[in-house]
């Protein structure tokens, strides 16, 4: 019986065997995959390298200098052709902000159009020591003599896709304390990746 082409092929030189692209519904183009090594190296996908060794002719090449230059180098000369500059995996790259972001004085929320949270990164429970209470809404925080104002302001922001918008509201701290906030809402509810209205929050110099 003779050899598939899989078989003809034999072991993968660039790809470790768990290394799977989910991604083929782009069927002309060439996949990269990210080594789950934690060292950021990209291989050809499973299936384009397959296709690639049958003979399946595959018009858009994406990458293709990338992989020319890493099927030249030996393994453990891969991790030396990441540039400086190149953006972590995406895998690592929310624990990455995550950990920046516990520094900051910062806090930036995702809301949907009703004002509940539907994700955020910042220091440990927000600006105002409380932003990480499951099924919290934007307005849960703020002072009620602020409400209104905040009301008015969500609405604006709402009904204007794609602008940006910044003002100044008071809200309540975990500790009880009121502070005030200077508040920068960004609504890219028409984009497709986010889908939400972007908060960046930080305690107002007075």
């Amino acid at each position: 019986m003779a050899p598939s082409a899989d078989e003809r092929a034999g072991p993968d030189p660039l790809l470790p065997e768990f290394a799977v692209c989910d991604r083929h519904f782009d069927r002309g183009a060439v996949h990269l995959v990210e080594a789950p090594d934690g060292r950021g190296d990209s291989y050809l996908c499973r299936e384009c390298f397959r296709g690639l060794s049958a003979g399946r002719p595959l018009p858009v090449l994406r990458h293709s200098p990338s992989i020319r230059r890493r099927r030249a180098l030996e393994p453990n000369q891969r991790r030396q052709t990441r540039e400086p500059g190149r953006r972590r995996p995406a895998r690592g790259r929310a624990k990455w902000l995550e950990s920046l972001f516990a520094y900051a004085d910062v806090s930036v929320v995702l809301i949907d159009g009703a004002g509940k949270i539907l994700d955020a990164v910042g220091p440990p429970g927000g600006v105002l020591g409380q932003l990480d209470r499951p099924r919290a809404g934007i307005l849960d925080f703020i002072h009620p003599d602020d409400l209104s104002l905040a009301y008015a302001k969500l609405a604006e922001v709402l009904e204007a896709p794609g602008r940006d918008f910044s003002f100044r509201i008071r809200a309540l701290h975990a500790d009880g304390s009121v502070r005030t906030l200077d508040i920068h809402c960004f609504n890219r509810l028409d984009d497709p990746v986010l889908q939400g209205v972007v908060v960046r929050t930080r305690e107002a110099v007075l």
